[in-house]
Parts: C-alpha cells; structure tokens; sequence
C-alpha cells in the first residue's frame, strides 16, 4: 500500500531537523515512540542491571536468577518472556492446549471436561516487584489480564507488592516489604519501570520551517495504547 501510494521508506537512518530543511515540507509528523524509563536506586548503574529491550535483544544472556522491576504490561510480558522455557504457548497452538488442557478432539465435554493443565513450573527463578500495594496486574486487560496472573502463578513466579527498592550491589538487591528488610540475589535486575516519550528529534527542532506534530507514544507513553494511538494519528491525517 505505501509504495502503490508513492510513500517513500527510508530505514536504518538516524534524523535530526536540520536534514529535512530546505525540503519545502508543511507538515512533519514525529512518532518516535518511548524510551524505557531508567531507575533512580543507588546501585542502578550496576552491571547487572539491564532495561527491557536489550532483555528482549538478549534474551539467551539472561542468567537463571532474574529481578523485574515494575509489575505493569511490561513486567507480565517480560516474566512470560523468560518463564516460558523449551516450549512457547504464545507462538504454539498445541503448548497452549498442554498448558491451558484443551483438549482440541473433543473427546470430552466442551473439549475441558477431565483434562489437566500441564504448565511447569519456569526454570528460571522470577521476581516480579512493585511499589503499589494493590494487587499485581490489575492495570491488564479485563479479558486476558487473568490469564497472565494464573499462567505466572502456575510457573511458580513470586510476585511481590509494596515494595521499597533500597539498594542495588552487583549480585543482586535490597529490598523492604512491610518495613522487613531482604535481600534478593539475582544474575540480572530488568528494568520493566514504565517509559517516557522519545522526544530528542521533537526537543531539538527549533526555529523549523515546517510545522510538527506528536502522535502515539512520543505524545504521552503512559499508559500507552495502541488504540489511542492509532485513533490519534488517523485524525491527525484527516486534517493535514
């Protein structure tokens, strides 16, 4: 559709304001996205401490003991990320049904009737922390955010709440729960604290000649939905 539309796609090419001057555009559309929000805990630049996206670039890195920082989407999808083992049932109809126990020959009742679910326990050893003291994943989604809370409880994930992070070293953190103090040891400590819009092209452009506009999650990333942000761009493109 873009090239039928004569849309012109360039990749892999780092903008910055100054290269689009002098090109006559009216209009310049910045949807850069989010950057991953770093933390503000002594012991933060330890090694050991990574964001999300370079756990998700580096997935095989990540060692046996892990630490999630922030319980959000993002937390629920990284621990589902690292628990899932030799078997994927996000991307495998047939680990799904094991792990779910569907049984898809009908054979019983409605196809559950007497099956077991057969998820495992992860091999690797999770937390997953917040500072909220409300329970973990009530922010996911009506219709799925259950099944992410049962599938990490089955994979014997510890979910921990009313957390007060109080230092990290370099083999792992210290933590206060109900003003008990512990100290969690871990290989890696993934930052799944929320994102911040990414704004460097936007904060940079000064005394333009076009005129620029933020749509998605370089306009607001919390609580960041794809919904809005395609909604937000549509009607953006109606009127330019």
């Amino acid at each position: 559709m873009l090239k039928k539309n004569g849309v012109v796609v360039n990749l892999n090419k780092k903008v910055q304001p100054i290269d689009l001057m002098g090109k006559k555009y009216d209009e310049v559309v910045v949807s850069t996205g989010v950057n991953a929000r770093s933390l503000d805990i002594p012991g933060s630049d330890e090694k050991i401490v990574i964001s999300y996206i370079d756990a998700i670039k580096n997935i095989d890195k990540i060692g046996k003991k892990v630490v999630l920082i922030g319980a959000g989407g993002i937390g629920f999808d990284m621990a589902e990320l690292l628990s899932h083992g030799k078997k994927n049932p996000s991307t495998n109809i047939d680990d799904f049904a094991e792990q779910w126990g569907i049984d898809f020959t009908n054979h019983p009742r409605g196809g559950v009737t007497g099956i077991t679910s057969k998820a495992s326990k992860s091999e690797r050893e999770i937390y997953l922390l917040q500072r909220k003291v409300t329970p973990l994943g009530i922010a996911l989604g009506k219709t799925t955010g259950w099944t992410h809370r049962l599938s990490l409880r089955k994979k014997e994930i510890k979910m921990l709440k009313g957390v007060t992070y109080k230092k990290i070293v370099k083999n792992g953190i210290y933590v206060s729960i109900n003003d008990q103090e512990q100290f969690l040891e871990c290989d890696n400590i993934i930052v799944c604290a929320g994102q911040e819009p990414a704004r460097s092209f936007y904060n940079s452009a000064n005394n333009v000649e076009f005129r620029m506009h933020l749509v998605g999650g370089a306009f607001e990333a919390r609580e960041l939905d794809a919904k809005v942000a395609i909604k937000q761009a549509s009607e953006l493109a109606a009127v330019i």
